[in-house]
């Protein structure tokens, strides 16, 4: 059992690569595991100690105003790796990667099924592939599009019966 602080080349446990890995043990529970060696290297938390632990309530909505809500990580979260260049991720993907209990691909897509960016509850989630999500936009275009055409039918509809009377 390597004991916290031990370095190894990656090949001679079990890696493809011959980088450098530091032993590291989880802060909350001391579950350690082999992480790439880096100059920071931060403490870490196991994946199970991760999902416990609230993220940060530094939520704010991206620019341009597009309903999306962020959430900042710190480097030793779990889904660290999911974040963007500033350290933020989209929260409705960071609750689904959360209740999978791993991170998400870039090429997962979260879909809002109300079609609220900002409502990131899990029942209102779901993970759809780009061709899903391409047919989904264009149904509820559609649907925008036909109930705007009934909305003018329906005017009409109603002048026709004002003028008959």
């Amino acid at each position: 059992m390597p004991n916290a602080g031990d370095k190894v080349k990656g090949n001679t446990i079990g890696k493809k690569d011959n980088r450098l890995y530091i032993w590291k043990e989880c802060v909350d529970c001391g579950k350690g595991k082999w992480v790439i060696l880096t100059q920071a290297n931060p403490s870490i938390h196991c994946r199970s100690c991760a999902s416990r632990i609230r993220w940060k309530k530094s939520r704010r909505p991206l620019p341009m105003n597009d309903g999306y809500i962020l959430i900042r990580l710190e480097p030793n979260d779990f889904y660290y790796p999911m974040v963007d260049h500033r350290g933020y991720v989209r929260e409705h993907r960071l609750v689904v990667a959360k209740s999978l209990g791993r991170c998400l691909h870039s090429w997962e897509i979260i879909h809002h099924r109300n079609g609220d960016k900002s409502d990131n509850r899990l029942e209102n989630l779901q993970i759809i592939s780009e061709l899903g999500h391409r047919q989904i936009t264009i149904l509820e275009k559609k649907i925008v599009e036909l109930e705007g055409r009934i909305a003018k039918l329906e005017i009409g509809n109603h002048r026709l019966r004002i003028q008959n009377h």
